[in-house]
């Protein structure tokens, strides 16, 4: 089932490309496909908790 949404999901990509061209391009250059892990990293450390030193 992955499979197939993974295939899915590039046919779109193709398509939408051909539809908006040089706009589109960019934006997929600056947006993560799928998961955005740069984005879960940098969340979780703003989360860590300050670790006291005594």
């Amino acid at each position: 089932m992955a499979g197939a949404y993974v295939m899915m999901a590039l046919v779109e990509e193709d398509w939408l490309k051909q539809l908006y061209g040089a706009p589109y391009r960019d934006y997929c250059r600056q947006t993560a496909r799928f998961l955005d892990i740069q984005g879960l990293i940098a969340l979780a450390e703003r989360r860590k908790p300050l670790r006291e030193t005594s």
